[in-house]
């Protein structure tokens, strides 16, 4: 049995996540795909950026790896997207072996996820535009 490198596995893994969110919210048409050049090295044009491209608001970042730092996987996102001098938010994608796609586990800020959980429980009537703060919005 070959066994596959981590670059090997990382590289599946985007392509992976880039079909997944094609089929999810595209209608499988190649919205999303995997960044040229992505993975590690050194800071050039190419490097450095985010693993996958076509996510607007996103800033993402791919790991399939069995033990992971989440903090640190963020730090080097939230790093990279400082150096590109994007507005995206940083998040981090992380599967384990054999763990199907949609089992993926998603990290990003907590000051991030408050606005999504903001339109979810608009759009549920969980809340209405008037119990909003001005300063929240």
């Amino acid at each position: 049995m070959k066994l596959k490198s981590p670059k090997a596995k990382g590289d599946r893994y985007e392509r992976d996540l880039a079909s997944y969110f094609n089929e999810g919210l595209f209608d499988g048409r190649k919205q999303v795909s995997r960044a040229i050049m992505s993975g590690g090295g050194s800071m050039n044009y190419h490097a450095g950026g985010a693993d996958l491209v076509g996510l607007p608001f996103w800033f993402a970042e791919a790991k399939h790896v069995n033990k992971i730092n989440f903090r640190q996987a963020l730090s080097q996102a939230e790093r990279n997207a400082g150096i590109r001098e994007t507005k995206d938010i940083p998040i981090v994608f992380s599967r384990i072996d054999r763990e199907p796609i949609s089992d993926s586990v998603v990290a990003f800020r907590l000051k991030n996820f408050l606005p999504l959980l903001r339109i979810q429980y608009l759009q549920e009537g969980i809340i209405r535009w008037d119990d909003i703060k001005d300063n929240d919005a």
